[in-house]
């Protein structure tokens, strides 16, 4: 079904919504796809994605949330609700991730890279790595699905594909809640079952877990 809609308003910003084709997929989970119009998201991700001659995953660097937030909130009183929320949310996914995917799922793994003007540091939220065909899926854990949960998987994917030049990257968002009018400048099909993440083709998945 394509909807053609005025002007809205929307968290991330006016944008025309006309055009947008969304369909249902298969248990009646919604997909946006993005057929034509001018989206004009918020995106608070400052860094940009540039070409990257080489790239090194410093394994002995990984961290582990298993333990969970608790105490690392209480050392970051300055944030806010929202902001010890999305910890919160993203310590349980994490755990759930290295509870099932046990020596596949790599949380908080420094990459050292260098583009053209440097050569820094970028930590995704995890990665992981499939024991049954040549692919890396990037992933990034919100509550909401956002623009900048793109910006920033996209990022990290030019990232991690200088690293493992032998295998396939896609990219994978974990969140709580996810609108399907979310207008991005990518197609991308909501599921709700990490095996579904882990076996479909689709370059940009978001995976709903309302409760990990």
């Amino acid at each position: 079904m394509t909807v053609k809609l005025p002007l809205a308003k929307h968290p991330l910003g006016p944008f025309e919504l006309t055009g947008i084709g969304v369909t249902t997929h298969q248990g009646g989970y919604p997909v946006a796809v993005l057929t034509e119009g001018r989206p004009s998201p918020t995106v608070h991700f400052k860094r940009r994605a540039l070409p990257v001659s080489w790239a090194i995953p410093r394994w002995d660097r990984a961290v582990s949330r298993r333990a969970g937030p608790n105490g690392q909130v209480r050392q970051l009183k300055e944030l806010s609700e929202a902001q010890r929320r999305g910890l919160r949310y993203e310590a349980a996914v994490t755990a759930r991730l290295e509870g099932e995917l046990e020596g596949q799922f790599i949380s908080q793994l420094p990459f050292e890279f260098r583009t053209e003007l440097t050569i820094s540091t970028a930590i995704p939220d995890g990665i992981i790595l499939s024991v049954e065909k040549p692919e890396v899926i990037v992933v990034e854990i919100k509550v909401s699905h956002s623009a900048d949960a793109l910006a920033q998987l996209e990022f990290y994917r030019g990232i991690v594909a200088a690293a493992f030049r032998l295998r396939r990257v896609r990219m994978l968002a974990i969140v709580q809640m996810c609108e399907p009018w979310t207008r991005l400048p990518r197609k991308f099909d909501v599921v709700n079952e990490l095996s579904d993440a882990l076996h479909q083709e689709n370059e940009y998945l978001v995976l709903v877990w309302r409760r990990p």
